[in-house]
């Protein structure tokens, strides 16, 4: 049976590794953020500014590079900003 501090080294090694994990897995900068690329349980997905992107599965994980993932994020936000303008402006419409 392990010991206390060895129990407490084994829980400051796991917070180390996912520090060492997240400095990491940095793939670049875009807008001063850094965007990260995480596994998780559907898969690979990129993380920039607390957001999630999820690059669709038809491109194929060697194809995906730095630009493609900035292009994707930019994409994203402008699809996202032109529908949520749209939604609230037609909703002013109908009133």
């Amino acid at each position: 049976m392990p010991h206390y501090t060895e129990a407490l080294h084994a829980i400051d090694n796991d917070d180390e590794i996912k520090q060492i994990k997240k400095v990491n897995n940095s793939i670049g900068k875009y807008n001063n953020k850094d965007i990260y690329k995480n596994t998780g349980q559907y898969g690979v997905y990129y993380t920039h500014n607390k957001t999630n992107y999820r690059i669709p599965p038809f491109i194929s994980e060697n194809k995906i590079d730095f630009e493609l993932v900035k292009n994707y994020i930019i994409y994203k936000n402008e699809m996202k900003q032109k529908y949520s303008n749209k939604s609230t402006s037609q909703s002013l419409e109908s009133d």
